[in-house]
């Protein structure tokens, strides 16, 4: 494809495909036990920095960082390392991490506001609410949860070097060209998957779409009126006090030169992004991967999910939270991921080809002898995210990396952080 490496096309297929794999990575041996008198290890800013530097010393990260929730209270948080490996300025709480899949969460959070509000129902089709855009008969009755459950048989862009190279050109490189504005983009976008042949039969398979919600999030503006990026900013960033949360682009650039950027890792040797880089995510594609924070406005949404499923949300009552976060349903790793195996075993480094992962709504779902814990994974190749909500033990953990082999540094921390065995 010209003007975008092949690299940076296979990044993207890992980028956005580890939603719920991190599931599998959270066997019950990681949460046995009961939950009485459980307490994290970590409870302290210094004590946390202390273990991250080591960490990220460790695993080769030129920036780390994390966050715990502990009874209703961010309780610890820290950022290590540098913005560029090699240079640059040191990071901080405000240093905005890339957290590419962690953001369906998000989105999924906006379609529950929706539905409270009456604007959507969890079963409205795109017939219904997409009239202006033209689509082929097998798609008009697809639902909203069908899109959260990436069983609606649109494209998946996950690994693009196996998909369509007309239609992953089209809308890697041709369309954000042609249409600046993200809802504009977003309605072309629609306007061509819509017409092309649904890759299964929809409510067969659940293939993890990228595409699906990218339509997820013109079908919130088309509902409400206003633009995906807008409705996500003062429903849920304003009101969380979200004030580092962006969504679209990476989070350093010629404007911002100080925040970190994500590095390539090329035989064990680091290279941070450039300032241009041509490896960018399309407008299209932020209710999908776009989200970067700080680390504690990371850590904000994380509570907000915990507080949520305990009854004391700020945005949702505890029915809206524990219909997204239940186990809507269970699905082999090869039927979801199956354009993006290779990466994703090169990634968590190991074959997860017979691997099942149980999905909520924009969540990873694990049920432990703890109880159910929620995860998401979310990298765009360049940087690491993840979050673990654990209602169980009252706790909840966000981390980042500048790197996308940034698993094992956040397995470590996770680990570190509660004493529990995750790896």
């Amino acid at each position: 494809m010209e003007g975008l490496s092949s690299t940076s096309l296979a990044l993207l297929g890992l980028g956005l495909a580890a939603l719920a794999v991190a599931a599998f990575v959270y066997r019950a041996r990681s949460a046995g036990g009961g939950t009485k008198g459980w307490r994290p290890r970590i409870r302290d800013d210094e004590a946390l920095a202390t273990a991250l530097e080591r960490i990220a010393g460790k695993h080769g990260q030129p920036a780390l960082a994390a966050a715990l929730v502990h009874r209703g209270e961010i309780v610890a948080r820290a950022a290590v390392g540098r913005t560029v490996a090699g240079g640059g300025r040191p990071v901080d709480l405000e240093s905005r991490f890339h957290l590419g899949s962690t953001t369906k969460g998000v989105t999924a959070l906006l379609v529950a506001l929706l539905v409270r509000e009456g604007r959507l129902r969890y079963d409205t089709t795109l017939g219904s609410v997409l009239g202006g855009v033209p689509m082929r008969d097998e798609y008009e009755g697809v639902t909203v949860r069908d899109l959260l459950l990436h069983r609606a048989g649109v494209m998946a862009m996950q690994d693009t070097t196996r998909e369509d190279p007309a239609a992953v050109t089209t809308l890697w490189s041709d369309l954000p060209a042609r249409v600046p504005d993200p809802g504009g983009q977003r309605r072309e976008m629609a306007k061509l998957v819509l017409a092309l042949p649904p890759i299964a039969p929809v409510r067969t398979k659940h293939v993890y779409s990228n595409v699906g919600f990218g339509v997820l999030g013109l079908v919130a503006e088309t509902a409400a009126g206003e633009s995906f990026e807008g409705l996500v900013a003062g429903r849920i960033f304003g009101p969380l006090g979200m004030k580092t949360a962006r969504l679209g682009g990476w989070p350093c650039s010629a404007a911002e030169p100080d925040q970190p950027r994500g590095h390539y890792v090329e035989a064990g040797r680091l290279r941070p992004q450039p300032l241009d880089d041509e490896y960018a995510f399309p407008a299209w594609m932020n209710p999908a991967g776009g989200l970067h924070c700080g680390i504690e406005d990371f850590a904000r949404y994380a509570r907000e999910v915990l507080l949520g499923r305990q009854g004391q949300g700020t945005l949702l009552d505890r029915t809206g939270y524990e219909e997204m976060h239940a186990a809507q349903a269970t699905v082999s790793v090869a039927e979801m991921y199956g354009p993006s195996l290779e990466l994703l075993t090169a990634s968590y480094g190991t074959d997860v080809s017979r691997e099942t992962v149980t999905i909520g709504y924009g969540w990873g779902v694990v049920a432990t002898p703890r109880g159910d814990v929620s995860v998401g994974d979310g990298s765009g190749g360049t940087f690491f995210a993840r979050v673990v909500v654990f209602p169980a033990l009252d706790a909840a953990f966000v981390g980042a990396t500048t790197t996308g082999a940034g698993a094992p540094a956040l397995g470590e921390a996770i680990e570190k952080v509660t004493g529990l065995d995750w790896k």
